[in-house]
């Protein structure tokens, strides 16, 4: 007991960021290695991309139907319940993971790709939650740097070690990453010392929110009126996930092709299938620890799609040269820096906005959510075929065309200021509460 509360007052001494980003980095930590492994057994188990593609997309479908789901019955939990929840999930889907390499059975994976897109779901509003509960608003693109530099930290090192893993022994794959999981468990655990009475819900009105009854059609509406504000914001963020999902949907496989084509010179022989997820991930950290010091209030909007606009045209050429793998790994680079910025301004543009929905919060956090689950489930499957069909260069190519054209358009027409339509999502719950 002595050492109990000698630990808790030092938990107390330490920053509450420090506390809450433990154990998410270990998590992230499993989550990058994992992330690395996963497409690369089911491609070489089922020999297609677009079979990877799909099953990757099951994951993205599970995920909407949480944020349909989760807003309604998350209300009333603080961020503590849902990041062991989290945890106990994680847990689980590297048990399907282990079991599917072992049997090599597709199955083990479709079930895991499932079980992997409710603890993505539930990681997400266990930040957000934490974040509207602890943090100042004038530090939300802090706070969103700070987190995407740890994810992008823990994605660096990830490739490497899942490299080293997929030769290894399963029993030598799986010790370490158990290890991992359970060390996010006791630091979770800990963190309770730092927040005891503290990890609470997100507060809302009194009223008959709490009170209405659980409804996919009632939150839908709340979507709907959300969506007709924010379309921009919504498309801006599809197109930047669907640059993440392109990544790592076929960067570790563009890696083993790069590594197969590679014959002559002083990258022949060497083994690169983690090169293109360390050049994604590595800038990304950069940037995001660069955004988190500049902590930028105003124009957030704008800023992130002139950064999308650069990040996105940085990746044409990786189809324009295909044999030319330096400068494919410059662009890599460039482009990942450059976007390694959009990220937490457009997270910090969303936070700012639940941070005005009274008691919808947890609505347009579940919008927010689902717009990611919207473009992981559209995109492996596009991004499969078109790398069945024209090669993982000319894929990169054309997502980044595409990036350039949705930039550009919203460059001239996104609105100065994005309102909360509490009015009408007001007279929605009263009309048809």
């Amino acid at each position: 007991m002595k050492l109990f509360y000698q630990t808790e007052t030092l938990l107390k001494k330490m920053p509450a960021m420090a506390i809450f980003l433990i154990p998410l980095l270990l998590i992230y930590f499993t989550d990058s290695i994992l992330s690395f492994i996963f497409p690369i057994v089911v491609e070489n188990l089922s020999d297609s991309n677009t079979l990877l593609g799909l099953i990757m997309s099951l994951s993205a479908l599970i995920g909407l139907i949480c944020d349909l789901i989760f807003p309604q019955y998350l209300k009333k939990h603080s961020w503590r319940f849902m990041l062991f929840l989290a945890i106990i999930i994680e847990f689980i889907f590297l048990l399907t993971t282990i079991f599917g390499q072992m049997f090599q059975v597709i199955g083990f994976f479709l079930l895991g790709s499932l079980i992997w897109g409710i603890y993505y779901e539930l990681l997400y509003f266990y930040i957000q939650n934490f974040m509207v509960v602890h943090e100042q608003q004038e530090n939300y693109t802090k706070f969103w740097s700070v987190i995407y530099a740890a994810a992008y930290v823990t994605g660096i090192i990830g490739p490497i070690i899942g490299s080293y893993l997929l030769e290894q022994p399963l029993e030598k794959t799986a010790i370490p990453l158990f290890l991992l999981i359970s060390l996010a468990a006791v630091f979770a655990f800990l963190s309770l010392a730092r927040f005891h009475g503290a990890a609470r819900a997100l507060k809302y009105p009194e009223g008959y929110r709490h009170k209405s009854k659980f409804s996919i059609l009632k939150e839908l509406r709340v979507w709907k009126i959300f969506s007709k504000r924010i379309l921009p914001l919504i498309i801006i963020s599809l197109t930047l996930v669907f640059i993440e999902a392109t990544f790592y949907t076929i960067g570790g496989l563009f890696g083993q092709e790069i590594t197969e084509e590679i014959t002559t010179g002083f990258l022949a022989n060497a083994n690169l299938d983690w090169v293109p997820m360390i050049l994604y991930s590595f800038p990304m950290t950069i940037g995001n620890i660069i955004i988190s010091r500049l902590n930028i209030s105003h124009g957030k909007k704008r800023q992130a799609l002139k950064f999308l606009l650069f990040g996105s045209l940085l990746l044409i050429p990786i189809g324009i040269f295909p044999r030319q793998y330096l400068l494919i790994f410059l662009s890599i680079f460039l482009a990942s820096l450059m976007l390694s910025f959009s990220g937490p301004l457009l997270q910090a543009v969303f936070s700012d906005l639940v941070k005005r929905s009274q008691d919808f919060k947890e609505d347009l956090v579940g919008l927010s959510s689902a717009t990611s689950s919207l473009a992981y489930i559209i995109g492996p499957v596009v991004i499969g075929i078109l790398a069945d069909n024209t090669g993982y260069h000319t894929t990169f190519a054309i997502i980044g065309s595409a990036g350039v054209l949705i930039a550009v358009l919203f460059l001239l027409i996104m609105p100065k200021k994005l309102k909360v339509p509490l009015g009408e999502l007001n007279h929605s719950e009263t009309s048809n509460g």
